[in-house]
């Protein structure tokens, strides 16, 4: 898995993941929809899958739900309950980007123990990180319920047994066969918590739908402005170019040859739908890249941060936009892409943001991505 693909599984499937567990049924959308309200059932637990990384807990049950076991996974990671007691739950029915997606929400009981025993949070609430790994699929949770799809797997991994989801469900492993997956770590109201998600494989269907739907154009831009830094040995290269009769950032690749102000630069312009219908295509531009992104181990860790827009570069052609925010961060100018362009920030306006910090054998590499997940896009969060 390349720095780029970590960086967005990591800001948008573990929202998605989070959303979807702690969603109430969404009402009055194209893109995200309730088939119906949900009950909460109750059913005995048949398996308990825990594990812990580094202070990180994960704790998902395995009941029976219309005859099916299926995987309900606790968010908080706070329960205690063993084989043979009743886990509460209920099954979301909901429409995400066009996915007709089946997830099991756990309702609890809660946690009967004292919350004085559990260990600090590593990091500071606000960071999360993840790393990419691979395992081995011990069973395959599947069910679906009118068209809505639910994927879950028993995956055995560095002398642990764990419970990767795939939230999306567009995976189709089976028994024996090695999985890519995410372990992404967070810190979330003083509870380290640590979550598997599943990665689809280059060469899945779903994989060649989404390409087959993003079109590219190679595009040439002048060098109008050289974004740069380096914090704590990570570092940040981006250029604003003048193209397509506007301002626009497109970053630099890793050991690239540097650009100076002036020198014309090729790059890939792409166009994608957006995941709301309702809203225009998405217009991204990205380095030319002449070799096929590496397939290498990464570890990435994300803290969301704050800044003050100094300068708005967007564009729109053919009903596609294009949106990034020129900031200051630690005393120098980056560019923050907006990943959905779905955000009409003004210059003065304050924006929140990951800032990403991927290492791997390529170097030690910053990047810096804002997504912006809307009731249109994403199921409506209860409570908090």
């Amino acid at each position: 898995m390349n720095v780029r693909t970590l960086i967005i599984a990591a800001c948008v499937v573990l929202p998605v993941t989070v959303l979807a567990q702690a969603s109430s049924p969404a009402t009055g959308t194209d893109a995200t929809a309730a088939k119906s309200s949900p009950k909460t059932m109750s059913a005995p637990i048949e398996e308990v899958v825990a594990s812990e990384e580094a202070g990180y807990k994960a704790i998902a049950y395995v009941v029976r739900w219309h005859g099916t076991r299926v995987l309900v996974e606790d968010p908080l990671a706070k329960s205690r309950l063993s084989v043979g007691e009743s886990a509460n739950f209920f099954a979301s029915h909901h429409d995400v980007g066009g996915n007709r997606l089946l997830s099991f929400i756990f309702m609890g009981p809660p946690c009967k123990c004292d919350d004085k025993s559990r260990q600090p949070a590593p990091t500071a609430n606000g960071n999360s990180g993840a790393k990419s790994a691979v395992g081995l699929v011990e069973e395959v949770l599947s069910t679906q319920d009118d068209g809505y799809h639910f994927v879950a797997y028993i995956v055995q991994t560095q002398g642990l047994r764990i419970a990767v989801s795939d939230p999306l469900a567009q995976s189709h492993h089976v028994v024996g066969e090695n999985i890519s997956y995410l372990a992404m770590n967070t810190s979330a109201a003083g509870n380290p918590v640590m979550t598997y998600l599943a990665v689809p494989a280059a060469d899945s269907p779903q994989q060649a739908q989404r390409r087959a739907t993003l079109t590219k154009s190679q595009q040439t831009g002048v060098v109008e402005e050289v974004l740069s830094t380096n914090v704590d040995g990570f570092g940040y290269t981006a250029y604003v170019l003048n193209s397509l009769g506007a301002r626009i950032v497109v970053e630099d690749l890793p050991g690239a040859i540097p650009q100076r102000v002036g020198d014309q630069v090729t790059f890939v312009s792409q166009r994608m739908a957006s995941p709301n219908s309702s809203q225009p295509g998405i217009l991204s531009f990205a380095p030319s890249a002449p070799e096929a992104p590496k397939q290498e181990d990464i570890n990435l860790s994300l803290t969301q941060e704050s800044a003050t827009v100094a300068e708005v570069l967007t564009t729109q052609t053919d009903g596609y936009r294009y949106v990034a925010y020129i900031v200051n961060w630690h005393g120098a100018r980056v560019a923050v892409s907006d990943a959905l362009a779905s955000t009409n920030y003004a210059v003065g306006d304050l924006i929140s943001f990951p800032a990403s910090r991927a290492s791997s054998p390529s170097g030690r590499q910053l990047s810096f991505l804002l997504f912006n997940f809307d009731k249109s896009v994403m199921p409506a969060a209860q409570g908090k």
